[in-house]
Parts: C-alpha cells; structure tokens; sequence
C-alpha cells in the first residue's frame, strides 16, 4: 500500500499549489507537533471555513485535502472520509482529472479502513482508470514531440511507475480478482442469481450484514439444484468475497474452494478464483506462506494462459496476460519479501 502522505504529495506535481501564504501560515501552524491536539479540529474548520468562499476555489479544495490527509493520520476517518469526498468531487467539477484522482485514491485509503471495500473499491479503481489514460496521453505526446523531450520522458516515467504501485496495490484486492472473473466471457449467473448479486452488493455498502447472511445462504441453495457448474462456481465465488468483506475469513476460503471444485482447472476462472484465496490469505500473517505458494501457482497458470491465448491467435487476452504475470509475479514477490 502507497502511504498516503506520500500520495497527498502527489497533489501539486501537475501544476503549483494555490495555497496563499496565509493559509501556509495556518497549515504550518496545525502540523506544529507542540500544538495540543485539542486545539487542531477548531484550527482544521477555521481553515476550511476562511477558504469556502475564496475566489479560487481549487485553494479551498487543496485545504480540503490537507484536512483530510490530516484527521486521517488522527484517526479521525470519519471527517477524513467527508474532507476528501467532498474535494474529489468538486476537483472533477473543476476539469482538473489528476487531481481528482489523486484524492479518490487517498479516499479508497480511508474506506478500506473503514471496512467500506466495494466504495473504496470503486474509488481506487477510478484513480487508477484516471492515471492509466493520462500515461497513454504522455506517450502519445511523447511520439508526437509536441513538448519538451526530457521533460516529457521524465513524467511519462514518474506516472508508468506510480501505475506500476497502484496496480500492484489493486491486484492484492480480491475485488479486483472477481472483475476479472468474466473479462473473456459472459457471466454463467441465471438472471434471478444476477438480481441478488446486486441487492447483496446494495446491502453491504448499507452494512446491513445480518441480511447479507440470510441471502448468501438463500442464494446459495437457489444454485445448489442448477444444472450448469459453473453457474454454481460463480456463485461460490461471489459469496467467498462477500464473506471476505464481512471478515469472515473461514467462510471466505470455504466457497473458494467450492468455487475452483466446479471451474475447469487451470483454466481462467479457476486461476482467478485462486488468486482470490491466496490475496485473503495473504492478510493473515499466519497464512502468508499458504498465499506465496498459491500465488506462485497462479503466476505458472497465466503464463500457461498466455501461451494458449497466443497459440489461438487471441491477441488481445494473450497482451492481458503477458502483462498481468509480469504484476501478480511482482506482488507474489512482495509477499515473500513480507513473510
């Protein structure tokens, strides 16, 4: 995970600050680690408050994402959370995309210790979508030369590498291993499997978690009489995530399970599912050397993909593979590194 003081730093590296001296002045005075605690959130308001109505708004958004980075480090996460929700918006508002990205991504960071995953989920997905495109701006100008060259290839490398992290910091998420699930195909989900998906992913962003108990288990005896596997298999994993989300690590690996006895072996959805298991692994320390092992299986399996997508001539799966191995090969390395 990018610390987040490290990513706040990120704020200004498109175009200068448009802090004034004065709020300087204020923001100097609230990381003075002399200044009682009990004096910060009346200094934090009356920041933001002297700033709201500034003729250059994107000063008062910039102050936003100060207090927020800042009753981050405080713990404060709920009034972290409302700071940089409030100024991703307003940067989008603004036509400034890097900025708004910049705060989504620190905003994902507060959510997923909020236990707010599919919110923060989306959020850091949109960051990373947002900064993807403008890499592919950078090369395109790049081989246009419509600016500086050095200048160019310096940033085009500064953004690739910050790609490279932010990828690897996705990958780790099982949320990001179930959108992956259907990348080639369609879902095997009948249309009623579909609606409860849905009202489920509805009611764990509600954290209406005891009602997301009633309709796993509701949705996994609807699918215990289907006659398409992999229907059942998609199920299995749906729930193994959602159980994830509630902390129910047990259940999780469970319908992992379920999920990769019925897909195909070795194949995508059973690599993908896989992946999911070894990434909840991953975050019990006690597990990590299951999810290293695991992990690495799943590496050998993609590039095995990737050869069978060349040998069909599906040039656009091989591409997604060859450049996948290449990430899930540097985050298995990074779970060793951390065991």
């Amino acid at each position: 995970m990018i610390p987040l003081s490290e990513v706040f730093n990120w704020l200004n590296r498109e175009q200068a600050s448009h802090l004034t001296n004065r709020s300087r002045f204020s923001i100097w005075q609230i990381n003075d680690p002399k200044l009682p605690e009990s004096q910060k959130d009346g200094m934090i308001e009356a920041l933001i408050n002297s700033t709201r109505n500034c003729p250059d708004e994107a000063e008062y958004l910039e102050v936003l994402v100060f207090a927020g980075k800042t009753q981050a480090e405080r713990h404060r996460l709920w009034e972290a959370k409302r700071h940089l929700g409030l100024a991703a918006s307003k940067f989008s508002t603004l036509n400034d995309p890097f900025r708004a990205a910049v705060t989504r991504w620190m905003l994902s960071m507060i959510e997923w210790q909020m236990a707010d995953n599919n919110t923060a989920y989306a959020n850091a997905r949109a960051a990373q979508e947002t900064f993807d495109k403008i890499v592919q701006e950078r090369n395109q100008e790049l081989l246009d030369k419509k600016r500086s060259l050095a200048g160019l290839e310096e940033q085009a490398r500064w953004f690739a590498n910050q790609m490279d992290r932010m990828n690897d910091t996705l990958v780790e998420l099982p949320e990001e291993a179930h959108r992956w699930l259907n990348l080639f195909e369609e879902s095997y989900l009948s249309a009623s499997s579909k609606q409860l998906k849905a009202e489920i992913f509805r009611l764990v962003i509600d954290r209406n978690f005891y009602r997301v108990y009633e309709m796993l288990r509701e949705m996994q005896e609807m699918v215990r009489v289907s006659l398409e596997p992999c229907e059942r298999a998609e199920v299995y994993a749906f729930c193994g995530l959602i159980f994830h989300q509630m902390g129910n690590g047990r259940e999780a690996e469970q319908n992992f399970r379920l999920s990769t006895s019925l897909f195909p072996p070795d194949r995508h959805h059973h690599t993908i599912v896989r992946w999911m298991q070894a990434m909840v692994q991953a975050q019990d320390r006690t597990r990590r050397t299951d999810a290293v092992r695991m992990g690495n299986d799943c590496v050998r399996c993609f590039e095995w993909l990737r050869l069978d997508s060349d040998h069909r001539n599906r040039t656009s799966e091989c591409s997604w593979y060859e450049n996948q191995t290449i990430t899930l090969r540097r985050v298995v390395n990074g779970m060793v590194e951390r065991i």
